[in-house]
């Protein structure tokens, strides 16, 4: 594969304020990409103004903020050749002593927010991605979607969900728009504030996004972060083995 230069990259980055995703953001545009970054929080949103980035505030599970979040990506920065699709929630859920609809209302919105809106937002961004050439879309998924935790049933799901989806995705692009690839990023145990509290032996923000650019650069279409290309060799072998590592995760 050809190496990528990254410099005048346009990248749109989904939360990307905080934790991985605002790692990826400054390492991007340390290599010279233009960043814009998607996230919630008008503290973060500032912050990330501050260190350099166009930064939009947008809710992706509203089809307007997805909508007006391309737009100021092709006003903004002119087009998009990049674009990362790391926001995502988790929320422990017991699925055996619970409450049946606040229950399954916290399944739903986290399903939506972590599958249904990137796989919308990957379809409002495609015609702008296949202005350029070449470009990518990237998904950020987790080693829980094959090997997942008990305490959060419908985060793992939905991670299994996005691999699935971005594999179909990279089929239909290769026959129908080649200049364009759907990437995967399998991330490890990574400290980020979603993971606050059980991030003890967890890859830094910092190292997992040097890792992604790196792989980035290198051209890579499956890309495995510190110890996510091991554990999923390790799943392949001995899933059994792999489950009892990531169950009490």
């Amino acid at each position: 594969m050809n190496r990528t230069d990254l410099g005048g990259t346009r990248a749109l980055i989904t939360g990307g304020t905080s934790g991985y995703g605002r790692a990826l953001a400054d390492r991007l545009a340390a290599r010279g990409a233009r960043v814009m970054v998607v996230g919630r929080d008008p503290g973060r949103l500032d912050a990330a103004r501050r260190a350099g980035h166009t930064a939009v505030r947008a809710d992706l599970t509203v089809p307007d903020d997805r909508h007006a979040a391309v737009a100021q990506a092709c006003d903004q920065l002119g087009g998009l050749d990049l674009l990362v699709q790391s926001a995502a929630v988790q929320t422990e859920v017991d699925l055996i002593t619970y409450a049946p609809r606040t229950t399954v209302q916290k399944l739903q919105d986290e399903v939506v927010a972590d599958l249904v809106a990137p796989i919308a937002f990957t379809v409002e961004a495609l015609p702008l991605l296949r202005h350029g050439s070449p470009a990518r879309v990237a998904f950020v998924t987790s080693t829980l979607g094959f090997a997942p935790k008990r305490s959060a049933p419908a985060y793992c799901a939905a991670k299994a969900g996005l691999v699935a989806f971005a594999l179909s995705l990279r089929r239909q692009l290769h026959h129908e728009a080649p200049t364009v690839r759907s990437t995967i990023i399998t991330l490890p145990l990574v400290d980020t504030p979603m993971t606050a509290g059980r991030a003890q032996g967890a890859m830094s923000s910092a190292d997992a996004a040097r890792g992604t650019v790196r792989a980035l650069e290198r051209g890579r279409d499956d890309i495995d972060i510190g110890i996510a290309g091991p554990f999923r060799l390790l799943h392949r072998m001995a899933p059994g083995a792999a489950g009892r590592i990531t169950r009490d995760a």
